[in-house]
This record gives C-alpha cells, structure tokens and sequence, in this order.
C-alpha cells in the first residue's frame, strides 16, 4: 500500500503537517492524487509547479520518487473527446516534471442505476469512458497506468439506506457495462429477483462463461436459483468479474498495441 496525498487538500495545515509526517516503509512511495480542479491548475503552470514544489519538500521526496494519480471521478456525464485535449497536455506536462508513474482513474456508471438504464426488468449498455479514455492516451503515454472505480459510482451514497433500491447486476465487458436491471427491492420477489437477472447476463452474448471467475460462476449459480443474493452481495461479484475482466482486457490492448508498434518498426 501507498500512501495518497491530496493536492486538494493541501491548503490544510493540519493536513501538511500529518503528511511531512509519514515514514514510508521500504519499497513504499507516495501517490500525489490530482482532482478534475487540480488538472485546471496545470494551465497556469507556474503555480502548479510551485504548489507541487511544496508537497514534495514537505515530503521529503523528489517527483522519481512519486506517482501521480489523475482521478477525473464521475465521468457518466462527460465525453471522452472534450476529456482528451486538457488531460494530454496535463500528462505530457507532469511527465516533464519527472514523476516517476502516472496513472489515469475514472468511473462511468451513474450513481442511480436508473439513469444508466432507463426502465425496470430490462438490460443495456453503458459505454466504460474510463477504459476509453486510457487507450485512447496509451499510444501517447505508453507507460500510462488505468485505474478506476470498479462497478460503483464514485458519488455513491453508501451510508444512505434505501429500501426502493432496485435490484441489478453490472457485468463488465470490452469497453462497456452490460447492465440487468430489476425493480425495487421491497416489491416481491424482493431478492430472488437477480435469479431472471442473472438468467439475462448468462443468455447474453456477452457471458465470459462460469470458469471466467468466481464472480461469474456465482452469476451461473444464481440463474439456477441456487441463491437470490443481497445488494452487498451483488457488489462482490459483480467487482470479482471486474477485476479479471479488467486485466485481461488491458493485457489484450498491450498486446495489440505492442504488434503496431513492431508493425511500424
């Protein structure tokens, strides 16, 4: 584990002071976390290096030393071609400062899921901008890292309980979501609902199979009325199949990319 510095909150000094603080253990590094604001200083670049400047010697680091985390959160609403111009020049410009990793995160499921599909007891799609934006950057910045928020919007609201909650699996496939949708939790069969959800995802031509990952071997075991599942549970399976689905999609996309490049050559 690293630790996370927030450039956001840094005009805190209770925050610096507990920063300069921190005793890495070996191996170790921080990661200075750059917010959608933090990405608008790297415009006036004088202030953004000074203000950086600042966080390194108060930690006691060089920029080799650190990674730098470009954390765009809710990208449900935004897209990807207005992303690319601003984070370009803002990676090409931290890639000049010498930062040792950059890594790219985003998160593009809405925080309702009635907003990513639109009416109850049915199935879409929603385009994964993260995963896009990263590829379309890679080509640029080739030791680009992908990060993301898993299947959770990043304003989820996780403390809030809320019993009209609908029912629904968010499985990951190339580039996009594929989403089953239910109906509200309270409305009989409750639960057991995500067995016809779980039967729309294995249907579909988009199903990886039940050897793909625990996640989906448990979606396969659903559909089977095996077990209903509760929305926590969900969580963890549709996160399980994320993962897996996740690393081998970027380690196909290297693959691809490292054939261009040897095409090129």
């Amino acid at each position: 584990m690293n630790p996370v510095i927030g450039y956001d909150r840094w005009d805190a000094e209770e925050y610096r002071l507990a920063a300069g603080q921190i005793s890495l253990p070996e191996g170790r590094h921080f990661c200075i976390r750059l917010d959608s604001d933090a990405m608008d200083d790297i415009i006036d670049i004088d202030y953004f290096e000074e203000r950086i400047g600042d966080i390194l010697s108060t930690l006691g680091v060089n920029a080799k030393q650190c990674s730098v985390l470009c954390d765009l959160a809710d990208l449900s609403h935004m897209a990807v071609v207005d992303l690319l111009p601003k984070l370009s020049n803002g990676l090409a410009e931290l890639s000049r400062l010498g930062f040792s990793q950059l890594i790219v995160s985003g998160a593009s499921i809405p925080n309702s899921i009635v907003l990513a599909v639109k009416q109850p007891k049915s199935v879409g799609l929603v385009p994964r901008r993260e995963m896009l934006l990263w590829q379309s950057l890679y080509f640029n910045f080739p030791n680009l890292v992908f990060g993301d928020y898993g299947v959770r919007s990043p304003r989820s609201m996780e403390d809030v309980i809320a019993p009209d909650a609908n029912g629904k699996i968010r499985y990951t496939i190339d580039k996009q979501f594929l989403i089953a949708r239910g109906h509200s939790m309270r409305v009989p069969p409750k639960g057991a609902q995500h067995c016809e959800l779980a039967k729309k995802i294995v249907d579909s031509q988009y199903f990886a199979g039940a050897d793909f990952s625990w996640g989906d071997a448990r979606i396969v075991a659903c559909a089977n009325s095996e077990f209903p599942g509760s929305l926590v549970t969900w969580i963890a399976i549709d996160t399980n199949h994320h993962i897996e689905s996740v690393v081998e999609e970027i380690l196909a996309f290297r693959r691809v990319h490292a054939q261009q490049v040897k095409a090129t050559i």
